[in-house]
């Protein structure tokens, strides 16, 4: 019996627990929240950033404007300090947290409150606002990268764990789809996932295949590669439809990911679906690459591996099979949020 086992069997208790963060639907946050309730957990969720649905540019400028920045920053802070000591949650879960100051994490626990950040970003962004500020007043700060990790050791913080993302089988499913469906969302290839110049060069050497691409930002793209975009994101279950309907996914990794996995590894596995990905260099240590998920390391291996896989039907729903079944074994929102509630019993 492991740790993670003991510590939940010995102290089942349901927790009031605040999850801090985006709480539009398909980003970190809501799936935290929703995943605990499951757990059985008392829940709020709070933004204190996004005022709309959809995120507002309107709703974060105010904290990026530098002569207004200080002002408005240290206003958030008290406010966010304010309603956790109104609040008393057993436990603060912060996702990513860019705008919460250091001293607000030390005050609350001061007050007696746990508070953790699952931090779901590569190092380019951990350098900005107060992330690594902040960092070491975490009663626990969780990444998927471990270069972050093996950084933030070596520099004597001890409170820096690795928590690599994960699948939500409720939204991360094999889905029979519909006629009007597949008319809608079905490809030969696809791309879900923001525009940035080194994506939109991924996707100019795949010119001539059936390819649809989702996500924002491509307006700014070059006409011909414009002309492939579906004119929006898709995010949750609609995004589950497209991973459903694609012959081979095709995932690119941000930039800013080192060693690390992105999260779309997870939503695509646990779609069952078959992806091709970039071979990150801790994708080995989740799944069987060549197994259970295919990795490319540059655009020609790429196109080859389409080249491959579009003629061999058969062996590419038996990988896609194969990381369903891995991500539902060991890499769901359970299985992360009972590491982080063992840790924090």
């Amino acid at each position: 019996m492991n740790i993670i086992q003991k510590n939940v069997e010995r102290e089942n208790k349901t927790m009031f627990i605040l999850v801090c963060g985006p709480k539009r639907r398909g980003d970190l946050a809501w799936f935290v929240a929703r995943n605990l309730k499951v757990l059985g957990h008392n829940v709020e969720s709070v933004d204190f950033i996004h005022n709309q649905p959809q995120d507002s540019i309107l709703s974060r400028a105010k904290y990026k404007l530098p002569f207004l920045d200080k002002i408005n920053i240290a206003g958030l802070n008290k406010k966010i300090f304010t309603y956790f000591v109104r609040r008393r949650p057993d436990l603060v879960i912060v996702c990513k947290g860019q705008y919460i100051l250091p001293e607000t994490v030390r005050d609350t626990r001061k007050k007696g409150i746990r508070i953790v950040n699952w931090y779901p970003d590569g190092v380019t962004e951990i350098m900005t606002k107060f992330i690594l500020e902040s960092l070491k007043e975490y009663d626990f700060f969780f990444t998927k990268e471990p270069y972050i990790l093996k950084r933030m050791k070596a520099a004597g913080l001890n409170n820096v764990y690795y928590l690599p993302h994960c699948c939500d089988p409720q939204i991360h499913k094999t889905i029979a789809i519909s006629e009007e469906d597949r008319k809608k969302y079905a490809s030969t290839l696809s791309i879900v996932g923001s525009w940035y110049p080194y994506r939109e060069d991924i996707v100019s050497h795949l010119a001539g295949f059936d390819l649809k691409i989702w996500g924002r930002g491509w307006n700014r793209a070059r006409e011909e590669i414009k002309n492939l975009w579906q004119g929006r994101e898709v995010v949750a279950e609609e995004q589950a439809l497209v991973f459903n309907a694609t012959d081979i996914n095709i995932n690119t990794s941000h930039l800013q990911d080192i060693e690390g996995v992105n999260k779309r590894v997870f939503d695509i596995a646990g779609c069952g679906a078959f992806q091709l990905c970039y071979g990150q260099s801790d994708l080995g240590n989740l799944f069987k690459v060549g197994e259970e998920i295919i990795a490319y390391k540059d655009i020609d291996e790429l196109k080859k591996l389409i080249a491959y896989y579009l003629v061999h039907e058969k062996e590419r729903k038996e990988i896609g099979r194969n990381s369903q079944k891995r991500a539902y074994g060991e890499h769901t929102y359970r299985h992360r949020l009972e590491e982080i509630l063992a840790l924090i019993k």
